[in-house]
């Protein structure tokens, strides 16, 4: 018969081999024979954990600490039993009692950093491994993992510094060198960051991000033949690259504001319109601010009078007047486009959305079906109608054409987001965090994919990996939506000191369309002016006054002023109108609120469960926000 020690040993030999559930059966006899032994609980504890059962692990483990409280590797491998269980404060207590007993630990160092971060502490995380960073020495995997907290804390001095010891370990690193360049363009060394640009492509010739960080470089030189060339023979070696064609379409968006930065001529080519130059004038001068909404419509309408076969000048003034809402007008000048452009999707995509906003979202149907059957294979067709059903809260019907519309296109980046955004709609997180999976390496800079990602991760109890997304997304410039969305999440991981440093970097904004005044209404409101916040929700709600999302903000805005009447009148019309705004707004609010107004908010929402929701997903939805409010 084998002894205690017998079977130890071979517990032991299994469990290096990888074989772990033959080393529990053999830790489990020994364990028979000397059930107190604590080496034989240690690793039987350690190979439960090995193999995934992590609370077989901690129960073990804790009859080790019970009889030994200082037992130092007993602490490690419970702190990452709790780690594996997603129990951060316990995994973290343990951690830290770790690091009396083994201060110089690199993996003990490690895994309490990788705690305080998932905890949303970054910072905390970051300058714990930062005080040792020798001891990490060649570990790219930990030196890149701290690099991309630094990304996101924007420590660009830190970052460079430790992306450039990883790439010492590693010198084909893509993701350090990503991250070094980052670092390099922010902190305004554009010497060092063009030696690192060209070095990069020379590695990974293929690489889209180097290409749009080449393209940033020109930018910050104030090269911008240079950065159009470069995107232009990027493009050509792969058309097909969403990350280019994005930084594309960015580009030609800011085109004429970067020229007259740079005060170079216009780039040459073919003009579609002999008054291209007075259009993107009067373009520049709206997005500028120099002129208003209703001044820019205007002066298009002028040059369109003068000739009214004028294409180009068509197409921008159906733009216009689509952002300024003037659906009606709208559609009769697509109209006109998808007639003289009968081949051209776009048109009838405008058309059809143009056509249901203005109240006949059953002929935009229709007259997408028709189009599907006149151009099959253009999958931006059936999306497009996919999103009229949104609008239409039609969420099955949706859902069934967005996944048969993947059937036949796998991999399109709006299809895929559509899904993501039909499943949040339906409540089914799992489905929605498994299409932006998918999504996001097909769209790292696409700023409403990390917006609704954010969004997930506030619904789904971990707005960490929000920041994360948007820590790794580089598109050139910060946008007012960039900076909310960060509000918002660094708020949800109960980082409220973040809040303000970030709005101050709003700079010098002007509401120009109605999302422009709800989002003004967000930064008031998270810079606690209640009243400023109130005014430019009140532009929205006189335009959409069933708009969830400004119900919503002025509900908080009168619990912000201590009038809980109007509170509860305008919650239950947000709830009412769109139950997922109120709740991502509660689950924003959670972690900061005083218990008083956390309260009202738990009360008045159970009121609305009990009496006035019938919608199943509404209901799971608000039971989640009762749950943050401890209810």
């Amino acid at each position: 018969m084998d002894s205690a020690r017998d079977l130890f040993q071979r517990g032991i030999d299994l469990q290096e081999r990888g074989l772990f559930d033959q080393a529990v059966d053999a830790y489990a006899r020994a364990l028979e024979l000397e059930p107190d032994n604590e080496d034989v609980l240690l690793n039987l504890g350690a190979a439960w954990l090995q193999k995934g059962v992590a609370q077989k692990a901690v129960e073990l483990l804790s009859r080790v600490l019970t009889r030994n409280p200082d037992h130092a590797l007993a602490l490690f491998n419970i702190g990452k039993a709790y780690l594996f269980l997603d129990d951060l404060p316990k995994a973290l207590a343990a951690f830290e009692r770790t690091e009396e007993f083994l201060p110089d630990d690199p993996e003990v160092r490690k895994s309490r950093a990788q705690v305080l971060s998932r905890l949303g502490r970054q910072n905390e995380a970051a300058d714990l491994l930062m005080s040792r960073l020798e001891a990490l020495g060649t570990d790219p995997e930990a030196l890149h993992a701290l690099g991309a907290d630094l990304l996101e804390l924007e420590r660009w001095q830190d970052g460079s510094e430790v992306f450039r010891r990883c790439l010492n370990a590693v010198p084909d690193s893509i993701p350090a060198l990503e991250g070094l360049i980052r670092c390099q363009l922010a902190l305004g060394h554009l010497d060092k960051a063009s030696t690192s640009v060209k070095r990069a492509l020379m590695m990974a010739p293929s690489h889209p991000a180097f290409h749009v960080q080449m393209v940033d470089l020109h930018l910050a030189e104030n090269h911008v033949e240079a950065a159009l060339d470069h995107l232009k023979k990027a493009l050509q070696r792969s058309p097909d690259d969403p990350v280019l064609r994005a930084k594309m379409d960015e580009l030609m968006r800011r085109l004429p504001v970067l020229q007259k930065r740079a005060g170079e001529p216009a780039v040459g080519g073919p003009r579609p319109s002999p008054v291209e130059t007075q259009v993107y004038d009067v373009l520049d001068a709206l997005y500028d601010s120099r002129i208003t909404f209703p001044m820019a419509i205007h002066e298009l309408r002028d040059l369109y009078a003068r000739d009214d076969n004028d294409l180009f000048v068509c197409d921008e003034l159906a733009n216009l007047l689509f952002q300024a809402r003037q659906f009606g007008e709208a559609a009769q000048l697509y109209t006109r486009l998808y007639g003289a452009r009968p081949l051209d999707p776009r048109h009838r995509i405008n058309l059809a959305k143009a056509t249901a906003l203005d109240g006949d979202p059953q002929g935009a149907r229709q007259f997408l079906l028709d189009s599907m059957h006149e151009l099959p294979g253009e999958p931006d067709l059936p999306l497009t109608l996919v999103e009229i059903k949104l609008l239409e809260k039609n969420f099955q019907g949706a859902l069934q054409t967005v996944v048969q519309t993947l059937a036949d296109f796998p991999d399109h980046p709006h299809g895929l987001f559509l899904q993501g955004y039909v499943a949040i709609r339906l409540d089914d997180l799992v489905q929605a965090e498994r299409a932006f999976q998918k999504l996001l390496p097909l769209a790292p800079n696409d700023e409403e994919v990390a917006v609704w990602y954010g969004r997930l991760a506030i619904l789904r109890g971990k707005p960490q990996e929000g920041l994360a997304v948007w820590a790794r997304l580089h598109d050139g410039m910060e946008s007012l939506v960039e900076i909310l969305a960060r509000v918002e999440l660094s708020l949800a991981a109960g980082r409220p000191a973040e809040v303000m440093p970030l709005l101050k970097r709003i700079g010098d904004y002007k509401p120009r369309f109605l999302e422009d005044h709800l989002l003004f209404g967000k930064a008031f409101f998270y810079g606690g002016d209640f009243a400023g916040a109130q005014a430019q929700l009140d532009v929205v709600l006189k335009e959409e006054p069933e708009h969830g999302e400004a119900q919503a903000l002025t509900a908080l805005c009168h619990l912000g002023r201590g009038k809980p009447n109007k509170f509860w009148i305008c919650w239950q019309k947000a709830v009412e109108s769109d139950a997922l705004q109120a709740v991502l707004l509660g689950l924003v609010l959670a972690p900061v609120l005083q218990f008083a107004q956390a309260e009202r908010i738990r009360v008045e929402t159970r009121k609305l469960l009990e009496i006035a929701v019938a919608d199943e997903a509404d209901r799971a939805r608000l039971t989640r926000l009762l749950h943050a409010y401890a209810g």
